[in-house]
């Protein structure tokens, strides 16, 4: 169940952030998000996620160009989103919404407070690190860009806790100015 779960909270946007990895560029993220997917996807026994993550992955890696990938993206999506979105209603979860918008107004003691907590769970590899980010959300979502969030939602939720760390002392020193 808990890796049911963590697919559709980690992977149900994989197909906005390869599109948008390949408009900046990032072709090497790009090509192990989609990996990333299909890999997990395949332990899931998700052919059809698998099939479409693999062509785009292979498609991104082979160099190809825009006119190419963008129908690959798009069928990989068209795999992804109604078996998250099936998959959400079978683990009886709402639908998940991106992270809260930048507009968020955040009480800087209560956000230091938060921030703290998260690096001490992360400093000592603690999983309590995933309950922090998921009740706290839209404070770590103020800290970071909606990228740069979902990498360390990413990072929190794979237990890369040393990545999360260092992602997050950088943001909350750029957050101090």
């Amino acid at each position: 169940m808990k890796l049911l779960r963590q697919f559709c909270v980690q992977q149900s946007d994989a197909p906005g952030q390869i599109a948008e990895l390949l408009k900046t560029g990032d072709r090497p993220t790009a090509e192990r998000t989609a990996h990333t997917v299909k890999g997990v996807a395949a332990n899931l026994g998700v052919k059809t996620v698998q099939l479409a993550a693999g062509e785009l992955e292979k498609a991104i890696h082979d160099g190809a160009d825009a006119a190419r990938l963008e129908p690959l993206r798009q069928q990989f999506a068209t795999a992804l989103t109604p078996f998250v979105d099936r998959l959400r209603a079978a683990l009886g979860e709402e639908p998940v919404f991106p992270a809260a918008p930048k507009a968020m107004v955040v009480d800087p003691a209560q956000l230091q407070l938060v921030v703290e907590q998260m690096t001490r769970h992360l400093a000592e590899f603690d999983a309590a690190a995933c309950d922090c980010l998921e009740a706290n959300r839209g404070m770590f979502a103020s800290l970071f860009s909606a990228e740069e969030f979902g990498k360390f939602e990413q990072q929190v939720q794979g237990y890369a806790f040393g990545e999360a760390l260092a992602q997050l002392e950088q943001a909350a020193r750029a957050s101090h100015g």
